[in-house]
């Protein structure tokens, strides 16, 4: 079991910091209210306008204004790339659901007799396996990045910690917003409307400009 489920009373505050964040987000998802995330851990404005281009079909995703992130102060260079590439971890396997999403719809769209009950079933199996494994992710790269952090001294893993918060509450808005354009793919399908097709399609042009958006701010920090 992940070390994210849990966070015992004698942890060091850096570390409980993240765990908690962990289960928050796994928390708030399952709900699904990730204000209530945000409201605890909202991401820096410039991430929020970022992210708020997102919906305006006219912006493509490289020619978005990049997020600033708090510069890591005193931080070993190794340590912040090592960070970063968990990062690119945690959105790498979460683009990796949202491609089996596109698959499932893919293989809809190819059968020549579709049973709408036995489709909605399919997508909404999908649905819950991908919001498991988002938990899941996070979880994992939690601990990895507990990991990297406890190679440090003691005086610089605080900063380590929050350099690891902001890249986790960075990708979870971009994350938010591609859940909310997949939410549209499924709801297409139960409603099964002769537009579906259109509609799947448009989802799936936004979760992709949202991972491009999401990357290219991740290889903008420091």
């Amino acid at each position: 079991m992940s070390t994210a489920s849990a966070a015992p009373a004698d942890v060091p505050m850096w570390k409980h910091k993240l765990l908690t964040m962990a289960a928050f987000y796994k928390d708030c998802h399952h709900e699904g209210n990730m204000d209530k995330f945000f409201e605890v851990y909202p991401a820096a404005q410039s991430l929020q306008a970022q992210v708020l281009a997102l919906s305006d079909p006219s912006s493509p995703p490289e020619a978005m204004s990049v997020a600033e992130a708090p510069e890591p102060s005193g931080l070993p260079a190794d340590t912040t790339e090592a960070l970063k590439k968990v990062g690119g971890g945690m959105i790498t396997e979460h683009q990796e659901g949202s491609d089996e999403m596109k698959g499932l719809t893919d293989q809809l769209k190819q059968d020549p007799k579709p049973n709408k009950d036995s489709w909605k079933d399919k997508i909404n199996k999908k649905r819950e396996e991908l919001k498991k494994k988002s938990a899941q992710i996070i979880d994992e790269k939690t601990d990895s990045a507990i990991a990297v952090i406890e190679k440090l001294p003691e005086s610089q893993r605080d900063t380590a910690a929050d350099f690891w918060g902001n890249i986790a509450s960075g990708f979870l808005k971009f994350w938010d917003t591609i859940w909310t354009w997949l939410q549209n793919v499924w709801q297409a399908v139960v409603q099964w409307f002769s537009e579906m097709w259109e509609k799947i399609k448009q989802g799936f042009q936004e979760v992709g400009k949202a991972f491009v958006s999401a990357w290219n701010w991740l290889k903008s920090l420091f």
